[in-house]
């Protein structure tokens, strides 16, 4: 089960990556060369995540299951990082300020191609030196590869749109906003009149079907509404 969801992850991160907004971003890794190592990476790393997962359920695979543990908690950090870099891009942009876009898209930095955030331009840093210390571990395990083909990454990319469940232990970092839109749907008193909708923006990749899941199933969102 890790393996698919890191493997998705990687899948969603990879689709962000291919895309043209991504040379807005491409200084905070070093450049557009250091970007695309960055993505030939994750690419050998997810081809390899099969045998991973297979492995660690095997004598000796504690620290197969630790190196898929950190190389989780890395992906999700550079997603997160992915998405205060867009938000920040956009803020550069004047929008007419609700709520609901306070929740979903502020952030008081701002991001410019002329000047970058310190903030995040350290943590780029960071997620950059642990992904090659995952990555030379990665070697000493000797993984089998596993050619991921066009039309299993499709799949894979579809399948966060597909599945409404996801394991909440499996999410890191999104319990704050989980919360705040669990919190709007719980007190909206007209909900049960009125349609309610709530919109979750942000380009792909960035997470946004994943939270979806983690509101829709959380517990006490179950337990106000009626039989989905």
């Amino acid at each position: 089960m890790a393996e698919s969801i890191v493997s998705d992850l990687i899948g969603r991160l990879l689709e962000f990556l291919g895309q043209s907004a991504a040379e807005k971003i491409a200084p905070y890794f070093g450049g557009r060369g250091k970007l695309d190592d960055l993505k030939l990476t994750m690419k050998m790393m997810q081809a390899r995540l099969y045998d991973a997962e297979r492995r660690q359920e095997a004598e000796g695979g504690a620290l197969i299951k630790e190196w898929l543990r950190q190389l989780k908690r890395v992906m999700c950090r550079l997603e997160d990082l992915l998405e205060e870099l867009t938000i920040a891009d956009e803020q550069a942009e004047p929008r007419v300020s609700s709520r609901l876009t306070k929740l979903v898209c502020f952030l008081p930095s701002k991001l410019s191609s002329l000047k970058m955030n310190k903030t995040l331009l350290l943590e780029a840093q960071d997620i950059m030196r642990d992904l090659q210390r995952i990555t030379s571990n990665m070697a000493s395990f000797h993984f089998n590869e596993l050619v991921v083909d066009q039309q299993r990454m499709n799949m894979i990319n579809r399948r966060e749109e597909t599945i409404s469940f996801i394991p909440e232990e499996e999410v890191i970092g999104r319990d704050e906003d989980k919360n705040e839109i669990r919190r709007m749907l719980l007190e909206c008193d007209d909900v049960k009149k009125n349609l309610l909708v709530i919109s979750i923006v942000g380009m792909g990749g960035l997470g946004k079907t994943t939270l979806a899941q983690l509101v829709f199933n959380d517990k006490q969102v179950e337990q106000h509404f009626e039989l989905k």
